[in-house]
């Protein structure tokens, strides 16, 4: 006997639903909800359904929010309902920013969100995605080393962020005694802000594998700082017989 064949009906049709219109003080309540991590209000609005990129100018995303505030379960929510996870919006502060880097840029230094990072990068977040204003950008793994967020570094790498991708910084010229911007890479965040475990993460993704000048600077930089295991690590890395000087 064959099996039986369940029957489709002919006439299906594939129904896209519309986002509702909403308010100005429907938006500022999505907002708020995010950002105080009210998970069944935040599902309540999203049912409308509400746009889960609303927001005003010069404000931040419901995603931006929840992800600054470290609330995982509404992050969650605003990315299967698909929030881009890679819309740069204007903190609190007024910076232009990255949901990435929301999610750690704010918090005590050397801690780690690390869950919210992973949940960014499977809803395909870039991990080398430049944020900020014109000229500058800055990188979520600069940011990471620079800030010592060890596991927020491993999950970006292994999802394959550019290794090389310098950020913007403002230091001190110590010939002329002022203040400038320029471009650093992670490698010499890292060696600045003394996190040696990151230091030899970046090494192993082949840092400036080839290039003894930027190993150099880090190493210079280490010096300088007084971190002599990072300085000990990459003395051993400019000696490698690959790396060209």
């Amino acid at each position: 006997m064959s099996p039986i064949q369940p029957k489709v009906p002919s006439d299906l049709q594939h129904v896209i639903l519309s986002f509702a219109s909403s308010s100005a003080y429907e938006v500022f309540q999505f907002h708020e909800a995010a950002e105080c991590g009210l998970t069944e209000r935040v599902e309540d609005l999203l049912q409308q359904p509400l746009d889960p990129d609303s927001h005003h100018s010069h404000s931040p995303t419901p995603l931006g929010s929840a992800c600054t505030e470290g609330h995982v379960e509404v992050v969650k929510l605003l990315l299967e309902a698909k929030a881009q996870p890679d819309m740069d919006f204007v903190n609190n502060i007024e910076q232009l920013i990255s949901p990435i880097c929301a999610a750690f840029y704010e918090v005590k230094r050397g801690d780690d969100r690390e869950e919210i990072v992973k949940l960014l990068l499977d809803a395909r977040a870039d991990p080398s995605k430049r944020f900020g204003q014109a000229g500058k950008e800055r990188t979520p793994l600069g940011v990471a080393c620079e800030r010592g967020c060890v596991k927020v570094v491993r999950s970006l790498l292994e999802a394959r962020a550019d290794v090389d991708c310098e950020s913007a910084v403002v230091q001190v010229d110590r010939e002329r005694l002022t203040i400038v911007q320029c471009f650093v890479s992670p490698l010499v965040l890292a060696s600045r802000s003394g996190n040696v475990e990151i230091v030899r993460l970046l090494l192993e993704a082949a840092a400036h594998a080839n290039d003894g000048r930027e190993r150099g600077e880090a190493l210079a930089v280490a010096r300088d700082t007084g971190h002599a295991a990072i300085a000990r690590l990459l003395t051993e890395a400019c000696a490698a017989p690959d790396v060209q000087r």
